[in-house]
């Protein structure tokens, strides 16, 4: 249901409005080694077992995060997450410093005559900790090796592909000054704070303002989203009395409603009137709530991720009968399936040099050359501006310009995954293309429609997708929505 809400679906039509964003594309054997540790670590292991090839694997993985912080987001740092969602429930590197900085917080205000004890205090210095601001590899690692979410989403999307994804940190914001707002039907039908847990009475008095630059905001960057439905949160910046924006989700019951609900709200938030809530009342049990799960939960003595990888990997060294790679479903899928290393792919849309997602799946392969098809097939656009090449239509339209790949198994499977071949949506096939300035044929592997439809057999035949009609007309969110539906039977997935 998310997919489409992904960030590295949404994040290249909205950077201007949005905090500067770096995507590190896994290797699925890294993938493998951050899934393996988890099971291992947690006592889930079935079959994973934790190797000295993974503890490689993760010990090069935060030196290229390592270098990645710090070369482009400096002392600040960077927010760290995955494309779905972030690990809010991970264990920060230096785990001692989240309570350190919450009771400094809760003595500053103390001093400015506020009640320690009080829960509505106590809730303020927590919306004020940060525990996802990475400033190293290391840093990163811990969250990235003790997150439940990141393991979830790791064992869901490995074929697929994901990515670690870093974010330029803002100091100036937090928790208190995130709000949600409600997209139906092409207007903003509701918005709320975004932790409806906590009371912030110093906020009430800015609401009117808060909602003024969040509509001022949604009024410039609601034709870039190009969907009618859908949910946008919003971060207020005091200091310099801005609004920018901090992510989309899907306007569905999977997503949180924060002071509404979908029970009780669906309505309201489908047709409106504009509602804005804050809480204007703790729950009466927040003291209990926040002892169990902020005091008691931070006064823990949790040992650094690099302790439990230390102890393994002196146990491994001394024992090379467990030096083998682990033997989870995707690697043995990958191992047995996939033998035909190096591959050679005609890409011809989304995937080519400076298009969406030529990043995502292509970052780690070789870029051979320009290429051409030596027959001909129809290429035709979508109303998402995503072009299909029509493998059942051989001979008819024209030779296709695009460009060849040099891509490794691991590349070839996520690939596979990404364009629904198991799904029977899109079919892989080898061509005979001829590379720009050769007159050599070269055989390759395309991805094309299997079957066409009428529809798009009334389109024009086009003879190439370029960067310029790529930028102004790809709709990538559209494009994930319709594959979705494709992929899970809900839709025609009409384009």
């Amino acid at each position: 249901e998310n997919l489409a809400f992904d960030i590295d679906v949404w994040y290249p039509a909205l950077k201007q409005f949005t905090f500067p964003t770096l995507f590190h594309p896994l290797t699925r054997t890294e993938a493998t080694a951050i899934f393996n540790h988890y099971r291992t670590k947690n006592g889930l292991k079935r079959d994973a077992d934790l190797s000295l090839q993974d503890i490689q694997a993760l010990d090069s993985l935060e030196k290229q995060l390592d270098v990645l912080i710090k070369t482009n987001f400096g002392d600040t740092g960077a927010f760290l997450r995955l494309c779905g969602r972030s690990p809010k429930d991970a264990d920060p590197l230096d785990y001692e410093s989240v309570y350190r900085r919450y009771t400094e917080l809760l003595a500053e205000y103390e001093k400015e005559g506020e009640d320690p004890d009080d829960p509505s205090t106590k809730v303020k210095a927590i919306a004020h900790v940060s525990t996802l601001q990475v400033k190293s590899g290391e840093e990163a690692m811990s969250l990235i090796l003790t997150s439940e979410r990141v393991y979830a989403d790791i064992l869901d999307w490995v074929l697929y592909g994901e990515q670690i994804v870093l974010r330029q940190w803002e100091p100036n914001l937090s928790l208190d000054y995130e709000f949600r707002a409600f997209v139906c039907k092409n207007k903003v039908t509701a918005i709320s704070q975004y932790d409806h847990y906590g009371v912030y009475p110093y906020i009430f008095p800015l609401k009117e303002r808060i909602q003024h630059l969040i509509l001022e905001k949604w009024a410039e960057v609601h034709e870039h989203v190009g969907i009618p439905n859908y949910c946008m949160d919003f971060g207020y910046l005091p200091n310099s009395d801005s609004i920018v924006v901090i992510e989309l989700s899907p306007f569905m019951d999977c997503t949180g409603t924060a002071c509404f609900k979908w029970s009780t709200d669906r309505d309201l938030l489908e047709n409106g009137p504009l509602t804005f809530r804050m809480n204007q009342k703790m729950r009466p049990d927040m003291a209990q709530v926040l002892e169990v799960n902020w005091d008691m939960e931070w006064t823990k003595n949790v040992k650094p991720y690099k302790v439990y990888l230390e102890k393994v990997k002196n146990k491994l060294s001394k024992d090379s009968s467990m030096l083998s790679d682990a033997g989870s479903w995707f690697m043995s899928k990958l191992n047995t399936v996939y033998k035909r290393e190096p591959n050679v792919l005609f890409v011809y849309g989304t995937l080519k040099r400076g298009f969406h997602w030529n990043m995502k799946f292509l970052q780690k392969s070789t870029f051979v050359s320009k290429a051409t098809t030596n027959v001909a097939f129809p290429l035709v656009f979508g109303e998402s501006g995503v072009p299909y090449l029509l493998g059942d239509q051989e001979g008819k339209g024209h030779m296709i310009s695009g460009e060849l790949w040099r891509i490794s198994d691991e590349t070839l499977l996520g690939l596979d995954e990404y364009e629904g071949v198991s799904k029977g949506y899109y079919e892989r096939i080898e061509i005979k293309v001829k590379r720009e300035g050769s007159t050599r044929d070269v055989v390759a592997f395309v991805y094309c429609l299997k079957k066409s439809t009428t529809e798009l057999l009334e389109k024009p035949f086009q003879k190439a997708y370029d960067l310029a009609f790529h930028q102004k007309n790809y709709d990538a969110i559209r494009h994930i929505l319709v594959k979705q539906e494709k992929y899970l039977g809900l839709a025609d997935g009409k384009d």
